[in-house]
């Protein structure tokens, strides 16, 4: 096996990969990969998942844009600039595999997209998924400038006149967004598939509520090596999670880094050990896409 390759997706994009509810990743240009494919959080230098390419679609014009926000995720108020700045391609993902235990790499200077990862990767990545690993990696470089995508013939006009067919994706597909009749109220957005972030100082780490109770911290999110000089409640945790290595050095010396997703008991715990300091976890604790606090979606 030569090398696999690794895609880099940002925050908050990667952890809606992961959570199966985005299945359309927004390029700026169009792919003949297909196939499996190791998913790398950006900054982080660790892979923590697995997904297929599927299909490449055509560029998305305004209305097909606004029409599919439930594949990609990009909110209504950053799609304007998010097709003036090219991001119109629609890669089309399947069949996502979380890893449990993220798996760190060395990220090569330059590298922005993609990142050729070395066969034992592959190793390591499939020990950990066992029955769910892929038997056929995407491998080399991705292939020079070459007719990407066919071009749009009947049947893809048909199908962007059309909701995407489910026959190639692996999650459910959403109900189509409809506007609701005057004065009536729409059914809040669940928090438990909300994504939510929280910055204090330096820091930068990303979570939602755990569908068993407490809130999880993702993989790669970010914590203060030192906050408050006050008394600190969640100061025990703090400890035990350095001393379990999940807390680990960042590269940035102010920082820690979550080497793994955290389920904390409470969003104020996990905001109090991200802070070092002590904190109330759902006014904290916002919707990037929204500025809603958890405290806004848990009081709807």
């Amino acid at each position: 096996m030569s090398h696999i390759k690794g895609l880099i997706i940002n925050e908050p994009w990667i952890s809606l990969v992961l959570n199966g509810q985005k299945i359309w990743e927004m390029r700026k240009t169009q792919t003949s990969i297909r196939g499996p494919i190791a998913l790398i959080r950006k900054g982080s230098g660790l892979i923590v998942g697995v997904v297929d390419i599927v299909d490449c679609l055509p560029t998305l014009d305004e209305s097909e844009y606004a029409r599919h926000e439930n594949n990609h995720h990009i909110p209504p108020s950053r799609q304007l600039r998010a097709r003036l700045d090219g991001w119109s391609v629609p890669w089309v993902f399947t069949n996502v595999r979380q890893l449990l235990q993220p798996v760190p790499y060395r990220h090569p200077n330059g590298a922005v997209i993609w990142v050729n990862l070395q066969p034992a990767i592959a190793d390591t990545i499939s020990r950990q998924l066992g029955a769910n690993a892929p038997s056929d990696w995407q491998e080399g470089p991705e292939a020079a400038q070459t007719p990407l995508c066919q071009p749009m013939d009947t049947a893809f006009q048909s199908m962007r006149r059309e909701e995407p067919k489910t026959t190639v994706i692996s999650h459910p597909k959403p109900e189509p967004k409809t506007s609701p009749p005057p004065h009536a109220s729409r059914p809040p957005e669940r928090p438990s598939t909300t994504i939510f972030v929280f910055r204090p100082e330096l820091a930068q780490a990303y979570g939602r509520p755990h569908r068993d109770g407490g809130f999880v911290v993702s993989a790669g999110s970010t914590a203060m090596r030192h906050g408050s000089p006050a008394v600190k409640r969640d100061l025990a945790e703090r400890d035990s999670l350095v001393r379990n290595g999940i807390l680990v050095p960042d590269s940035n010396p102010a920082l820690f880094r979550f080497s793994r997703n955290h389920v904390f008991r409470s969003s104020s715990c996990a905001a109090g050990v991200i802070r070092d300091g002590n904190a109330s976890g759902p006014s904290l604790w916002k919707d990037e896409r929204t500025g809603k606090t958890l405290k806004d979606y848990e009081a709807a």
